[in-house]
């Protein structure tokens, strides 16, 4: 690492180590400081290449994502796929168009990422046309994942599965949740809105029930 003449630190340069700690300095060199993990390999980067051509179809319950796993070193990549910058404004455009419709993120360690406007779930115009089969097939899996001061506002999340996930200080303003399964769920300290969608949730069973303990409801 070196200094420029005005005492500001320069550009780290591209680690060449798998160590999680010297990533997080250069990501964080970069303004990108909810990036923690090393970035993915070059084959792992052409297969998710390959899979954002896929086109949805839901009829067919084809969506780019349906069925794979994915853990945060993915997810991270894919929410910076694109070029131009990392300003608010951009970042919202890159993930309009990632579709996790059907994903994998099972247990997954997602903890602070910027979710805004994550598409995990049958969209709003095609729900009364769905069949029960086509909103399973593009729920979204979050079971168990660790969602603690993720930022999920407007994200679409109709029919997900977020049994025993870890919502606590979650951002959930305006997010849909209708016909979510959270049983189990933590959504402590968790910030939710007016236009938050909460019909018809499953809030628990035999295993267990969700908590909304100190919930800012607004």
């Amino acid at each position: 690492m070196s200094e420029q003449d005005n005492g500001n630190v320069a550009t780290l340069q591209r680690p060449a180590t798998d160590d999680s700690e010297v990533w997080k300095a250069y990501w964080e060199a970069q303004g990108q400081v909810w990036r923690t993990e090393p970035e993915i390999s070059t084959e792992r980067q052409k297969f998710l290449k390959e899979r954002l051509s896929v086109i949805p179809n839901r009829k067919q319950g084809i969506y780019p994502f349906k069925g794979i796993k994915l853990n945060r070193a993915d997810v991270e990549w894919l929410i910076d796929i694109h070029e131009g910058g990392h300003s608010e404004h951009k970042l919202t455009e890159r993930l309009r168009r990632l579709d996790f419709r059907g994903a994998d993120l099972s247990g997954a360690d997602l903890q602070r990422l910027p979710l805004t406007q994550l598409n995990g779930g049958v969209r709003g115009d095609e729900w009364m046309s769905s069949t029960n089969e086509e909103r399973e097939a593009a729920a979204i899996h979050l079971e168990g994942a660790n969602l603690a001061g993720t930022d999920l506002t407007w994200a679409k999340l109709r029919c997900g599965h977020l049994e025993g996930a870890n919502l606590s200080t979650a951002h959930l303003e305006g997010t849909v949740l209708r016909h979510a399964y959270v049983n189990g769920a933590q959504f402590r300290l968790a910030f939710f809105s007016s236009l938050t969608r909460l019909d018809e949730i499953l809030l628990g069973d035999k295993k267990g029930y969700a908590s909304f303990i100190d919930v800012n409801w607004n």
